[in-house]
């Protein structure tokens, strides 16, 4: 009995450790929570917060180059000046053409005041800008009203170094400076000219296009 009795201690004690290895809380379904004190490693996945932030970020780029670009160019809705003409007003156009389209109306003007071979008794029906033409020629002048944009981006109001970017030999004269109007050959029409008007604050205060055969209606 004696030896008996160590024995049995043994196996009682085997069992204990292997209880007290066993016992612990019952895992529930689920993401383990980290335990107290324990700092979450950072490699471990990101909060939804986080992530939003980051895909905001990685998305930030693209809107914003997208952005920068529309800054140089015509809005869809903009009326474009050139290379032609005026959205349905073209240079050459005929005077019962330029009727038809609805988007002019005949005004009063002193016959004195032109050149006998130029008349500007037509414009656009929501501006004061006149249209010169001419009986051979047909339309010669086309004034942009406000709003208007060349196809390079200048429109009445740009600066006179925005208009030097997209026209190099604008105002690129001192005597052009001084009076206060210049005129480029437009790009893609090689008989016509795109005129500008500069404002006393350096900013373009008109804009027209013409054709350089035009019998010195303006200018």
């Amino acid at each position: 009995m004696r030896r008996t009795i160590p024995f049995l201690g043994a196996i009682l004690g085997l069992a204990l450790v292997a209880t007290g290895c066993t016992s612990g809380p019952e895992q529930v379904a689920g993401a383990a929570a980290p335990a107290a004190g324990v700092t979450e490693s950072p490699s471990a996945a990101a909060s939804p917060s986080a992530a939003s932030s980051a895909a905001a970020s990685v998305d930030a780029s693209p809107v914003a180059t997208a952005t920068a670009k529309t800054t140089t160019e015509p809005a869809e809705n903009s009326l474009v000046i050139g290379p032609d003409g005026m959205g349905a007003l073209k240079l050459g156009m005929s005077r019962k053409a330029l009727l038809a389209t609805g988007l002019v109306e005949v005004r009063k003007v002193d016959p004195d005041a032109l050149p006998s071979n130029c008349a500007q008794d037509l414009a656009m029906k929501d501006d004061e800008k006149g249209i010169f033409f001419n009986e051979e020629l047909g339309i010669v002048v086309l004034h942009a009203r406000s709003g208007v944009v060349t196809p390079e981006g200048v429109r009445i109001g740009s600066t006179i170094k925005q208009a030097q970017r997209a026209y190099p030999k604008a105002f690129d004269t001192v005597g052009e400076r001084e009076y206060g109007e210049s005129r480029v050959t437009v790009p893609g029409n090689s008989k016509a000219n795109y005129g500008f008007g500069l404002a006393n604050d350096n900013k373009i205060k008109s804009i027209w296009i013409e054709l350089k055969s035009q019998p010195g209606c303006i200018g």
